[in-house]
Parts: structure tokens; sequence; C-alpha cells
């Protein structure tokens, strides 16, 4: 017995208000991301040419971060701390990059993980070539340009748990990173990029390690066009690094939110075995700076006006990790094994210093 078309119709009906409210719904929720400006830079989000040189966050003298309360001195280049020559006499010994990490979104200057590895290390110079909002790709080119003339020795490539992401603000990987992709996939990708509301729906969807305090634990190997774009970036950063005579050290920083307490390999783990299986295959020396965290929670790392930025405290732990192991001979990728096993500086000595300068 056939149904009524009364009811027919009403079905139709229904679906097609159930799919226009859908449709509602997802326009008002994209009008609310561009108005908020989820797809666009933040204030204080790098924004670079290919050649390296940093295009906002320049004001001479430095800028004030109103979120966070704290001033930032940047020099003439854009990037953090006092003006820094170019080549020797006086080449730094040792040159970070990274993200806002390695920039010291939230501390003050004498806080940064670069500063506070210099004083790791005996004062010895160090150049921060952090730029907060920067992932892989934009710190090749920030390698690429400024390594060869700097001079430095040593260069620390400071890796976090969400470089293998694309956020809004950074370079397409498709067509910068001359990525191979299907028809599908490069119709997902420009979605994802021209339309807001993907964004969020993508990251639950297809990126669900990239939520919450996980943040992208195994995205280092993802098959999606930002993961492959970060492996190639990191090899050809790498490369840049030898290029200008420096030695490449791979230094995984977590996330600091994370509660290292709870005895469980923390989320970040997988990010750092991942991290340490690429750097092997290019022959760079590695170090996962978990260690320095062991035994703390999450409220004893992280500024107090956000959840995602170490404190002065996690950079002062995460100096002394580095300072040993540059300074430990034969810890490099053609040093032996054993040699970089015992390069960890003495924690517990390590650990009261940083907490008596910063207390918690």
């Amino acid at each position: 017995m056939s149904a009524p078309a009364g009811g027919g119709r009403r079905v139709r009906l229904g679906a097609t208000l159930a799919l226009a409210s859908a449709l509602l719904a997802l326009g008002i929720f994209e009008g609310g991301l561009r108005v908020a400006g989820y797809g666009e830079a933040r204030p204080g989000e790098v924004r670079m040419g290919e050649d390296g040189r940093v295009e906002n966050f320049t004001t001479r003298g430095g800028a004030f971060d109103p979120v966070r309360a704290v001033h930032y001195t940047l020099n003439r280049h854009g990037f953090r701390g006092a003006d820094w020559g170019e080549g020797p006499p006086g080449a730094p010994a040792v040159a970070v990059l990274g993200d806002s990490f390695t920039f010291g979104i939230g501390v003050p200057d004498h806080a940064t993980l670069p500063v506070q590895l210099a004083a790791a290390l005996g004062g010895g110079p160090v150049v921060n070539l952090g730029e907060s909002g920067s992932n892989t790709l934009q710190q090749e080119w920030i390698a690429a340009r400024w390594l060869p003339v700097l001079g430095a020795r040593e260069a620390v490539l400071v890796v976090t748990g969400n470089d293998a992401e694309v956020m809004p603000w950074n370079p397409d990987p498709v067509r910068r990173c001359g990525l191979d992709v299907g028809p599908g996939e490069a119709v997902e990708w420009a979605i994802f990029r021209h339309l807001y509301v993907w964004r969020p729906v993508r990251a639950v969807l297809v990126d669900p390690g990239c939520m919450g305090p996980r943040r992208c634990s195994a995205n280092f190997q993802s098959p999606t066009p930002a993961g492959r774009c970060f492996r190639a970036a990191l090899r050809r950063l790498i490369d840049v690094v030898r290029a200008a005579g420096a030695e490449p050290l791979v230094a995984f920083y977590p996330t600091p939110v994370q509660d290292w307490r709870r005895g469980a390999p923390p989320p970040d783990a997988a990010s750092g075995e991942a991290l340490e299986g690429l750097a092997a295959a290019e022959g760079a020396d590695f170090l996962d700076l978990a260690a320095a965290f062991e035994g703390l929670g999450g409220t004893d790392l992280k500024i107090a006006t956000d959840p995602w930025h170490p404190s002065g405290f996690a950079h002062c732990l995460a100096a002394a990790e580095l300072a040993a192991r540059l300074a430990c001979p034969g810890s490099g990728a053609a040093g032996p094994p054993e040699a970089a096993d015992g390069c960890a500086p003495p924690r517990d000595a390590v650990r009261a210093a940083c907490t008596a300068r910063w207390p918690r």
C-alpha cells in the first residue's frame, strides 16, 4: 500500500527545512568567525616574505602585548632582543629558531628561552630568531635569510606540537611546498583555506589529535598536506642550517598545559618519538625537552594569562637541558648514542635554581 501523497510532501518539507536550518546555522557560524577574525592573522602573528624578512611586529624599539601585559623588545630586524651584527667578529655561538615558544610570548625579555640559554652557556651570545605564529616552512625562510650572515656555530630548531598544523595566517602548504594532491584532496583543501567554518570541523573530523591538550600528538607523521609540508620543510631547514656552516639540534618543546605528575606517558609523547625519527633520518641531533618537566604540573609551567605558553620557569628548565646538550662533547649526530645519554644536566639542582629565580 503506497504512502499518502501528503505524507511524502511532509517528509520532503521536513528534510528541506532541516537542510535550510543547518545551512543557516553554518552561515551564522561562518559570519561569527569572520567577524571575530578567526581566519586572519591575530595581532602579533608573524607575516613575512619568502626572503625571511619579518613584515609585522617590527615597531622600532618594541611592542606591548596588552593581553599578557608584557613589553617585547624588538630589534631592527623584527626579532626579539637587542640588535645584533652580521657575521664575525662577535658571531653568536647559537641561533634559536622557532615559534611563540622561542619568541617568548607572555614573558619579559630576560625570561625568554634564548636569553636563559645564553646564561646557562656562561654568557655566550645567543640570537633569538623565533617568531610568534610561524611554522617550520616560515622558519626555513628565516634560516635561509639570516643564518648565512650571522655565522652561528649551532642552530637550535625548537619544534612544538602545532608546527604540523596550518594556522589561518600560515602559507598554503599545497602551493608553497609544491605538493602533489589528488582532485578530492585539492577540493577539500581549497574549502579549508577559504571557508572558515570548515577549519574547526576539519580539526575534529580529519585531525582529531589537534583538539584540546593533545595538540596534534601524531601530526608530525600526518598524511595531510600540512603534515607532508612540515616534513619537507624540516628536511630543507636542516639542510639550510648545514649549508650556513652550523650544526642543527632539533629540540621538541612539549605543550606546558600537560600535567607531568600523572605517571602515564603525556599526550605529546607520540610527537616526541615521531620527531626524533625524522631528525635521525636526516642525521641531526635531537633532544626531547619533556625530561625537564617530569613530576611537574601544567600550572607550574605555563604563564598565568593563557594555557599554552611556557613560563619563565619552564624556559629556565628547558634552557638547562639545551645548554647541557650543546656543551656535551660528542653528543651531536656523529657522536655515539651513549654520549648524548650522558649529557643530562643535574636536574634536581637545576630545578632548585630555577625555582629560586622564578617562584611558582
